[in-house]
């Protein structure tokens, strides 16, 4: 399985198992109790029992708050004398009456609860999590690429042993974002990214019985601005679903390295290229309060990202038998060569085959799994 697969799997069920913490500490309830002595002096047992010791007593209209009631008692903390160090001790029922109550747990999780507009707050988001993309013209080339060096290596007489690719479709991200709310439900935001797609594609030959390895490693980059307007709607105190959306921007780049050896030959080939691509993005998501601050966020956006026009470099060495040495270095814009046994990228001079400017396609969907403070 795919690495980021098992780091998507691991995150979700994270995110279900402290869901599920949350739920749990939203059902505990926490009672305050006013309560006011009727009687002349109101005796303060040390246990909820008539046969435990008096530790004190509570003079009639002494008003004290309760947090726990136990079997016609209530626990209460009081000084038995001035300037001494409070205790914990027990009323009983008849003695005093109820003034009023307060339910101070979190109120039902699955309940709305009345909105309040407090103003504008300020609220950080750090996740993490994983684009898909279909890749275009740079993961049709580096594909063609391998399978090019694959063919070259038969095309010497050494047999194929084994082979590894995977397309560069998939990247890890990184994401941080600050919100300011300006309206009961919505908020403004400018969030950042970090992506990057990294393989190490490798073919496996036999030279005269020894095993060797030649490799094609693709990556690509991107830093990503994202300017968003939110819309959140709660469901409850615990759960809400947030809408958003607007432009942003990609910085990429793109690097592949080829590199092939044997008893006569040492081969190296290297390409670089950068561009900046103008999209657009939406979210959909969901945030789960652990408390009055913090929250779990599960969100998913999808974006619209393509750009051509990458510049760069390419470099190619190649030493063989030690004796002649061929290096080659071109600058320009990179090409996606079709027409030949398999397409490639080229930022060299191209002679007798179709080619046109190579298409970065980022567009696609991110998973991610992130934690929220408001301030």
């Amino acid at each position: 399985m795919n690495n980021s697969y098992k780091h998507l799997i691991i995150a979700l069920n994270l995110f279900l198992v402290l869901n599920n913490c949350a739920l749990a500490i939203s059902q505990e309830r926490t009672i305050e109790t006013r309560l006011k002595v009727r009687v002349g002096s109101a005796a303060v047992h040390l246990k909820p029992d008539n046969e435990s010791p008096v530790i004190g007593s509570l003079g009639r209209g002494t008003v004290i708050k309760s947090y726990k009631s136990e079997g016609g008692w209530y626990r209460v903390v009081f000084a038995p004398e001035k300037d001494l160090i409070s205790m914990i001790g027990y009323v009983i029922a008849s003695d005093v009456d109820i003034l009023d109550e307060k339910d101070l747990s979190l109120s039902n999780p699955w309940k709305p609860s009345a909105e309040s507009f407090r103003g504008i707050g300020l609220s950080v988001q750090l996740g993490v999590g994983i684009s898909f993309f279909p890749g275009g013209d740079l993961s049709t080339g580096t594909r063609g690429m391998y399978n090019d060096l694959a063919a070259s290596i038969s095309n010497m007489g050494f047999p194929l042993s084994d082979k590894y690719f995977l397309d560069l479709k998939s990247a890890a991200d990184i994401s941080a974002d600050i919100e300011v709310q300006v309206g009961p439900r919505i908020f403004l935001g400018i969030g950042g990214d970090y992506i990057s797609a990294h393989r190490i594609d490798k073919i496996g030959f036999s030279e005269h019985g020894i095993y060797r390895t030649a490799t094609s490693v693709p990556t690509i980059v991107l830093y990503a601005v994202r300017p968003s307007v939110y819309y959140r709607i709660p469901f409850s105190r615990m759960f809400h679903f947030i809408l958003g959306g607007g432009p942003a921007v990609y910085f990429s780049t793109y690097e592949y390295c080829r590199t092939l050896g044997t008893s006569l030959l040492e081969e190296t080939f290297r390409q670089s290229a950068r561009n900046t691509i103008f999209g657009a993005q939406a979210t959909a998501g969901i945030q789960v309060y652990l408390n009055n601050r913090t929250a779990l966020v599960l969100q998913a956006i999808g974006r619209y990202a393509r750009g051509s026009n990458l510049k760069g470099e390419e470099e190619y060495d190649r030493i063989y038998n030690t004796l002649d040495v061929s290096l080659q270095d071109y600058q320009g814009t990179l090409l996606l060569v079709q027409g030949e046994t398999y397409p490639r990228l080229a930022i060299g001079p191209v002679e007798g085959a179709q080619r046109k400017k190579a298409l970065f396609d980022f567009s696609g969907i991110n998973l991610s799994l992130g934690l929220r403070i408001d301030f």
